[in-house]
């Protein structure tokens, strides 16, 4: 077998993996979650960072709240028992 790239070793790792741990895993997300409303409250309009560089700081909110949206949807299929 050729060596392969750290990436490459690192899915073929995860693939020989069992699921790991869903309670571990909704904590990660979880965390995600706090911080990413950290950054939101941080970018509020109007606010220390907003008035440094508005455009910057709408772009960031608005990639912000479609992650958070994103991180929802993955808690919940992380929720969701196997069938």
């Amino acid at each position: 077998m050729p060596d392969l790239l750290p990436a490459e070793a690192r899915l073929l790792e995860a693939k020989n993996k069992k699921r790991s741990d869903p309670v571990r895993d909704l904590s990660a997300l979880d965390s995600a979650s706090k911080w990413l409303d950290e950054l939101l409250q941080a970018c509020r309009k109007y606010g220390p960072i907003y008035s440094a560089n508005p455009k910057l700081t709408a772009t960031v909110t608005r990639k912000a709240r479609a992650l958070r949206q994103s991180l929802y949807s993955l808690k919940e299929f992380v929720r969701k028992p196997e069938k």
